[in-house]
């Protein structure tokens, strides 16, 4: 059962660089991605969203919601 509804579709990276981590918050840092960066949102949590990215949108992380473009 979902709580909340999880954020779809694409958007882009707004910030100059937004930190990937591989979890929310306090995870390690796996990417940097520079402004305009296509990413395709999945659900959130705590103000973070899970996202793919890079070729194919094979590479998986969370980034501060924030840091996404509207």
């Amino acid at each position: 059962k979902p709580d909340a509804q999880p954020a779809s579709g694409e958007s882009t990276v707004g910030w100059e660089v937004a930190l990937i981590r591989d979890v929310p918050k306090t995870g390690a840092i796996v990417a940097r991605l520079p402004r305009g960066t296509k990413v395709k949102l999945g659900g959130s949590k705590d103000g973070w969203y899970s996202i793919k990215y890079g070729d194919g949108f094979a590479s998986e992380g969370w980034v501060y919601r924030g840091a996404i473009g509207r």
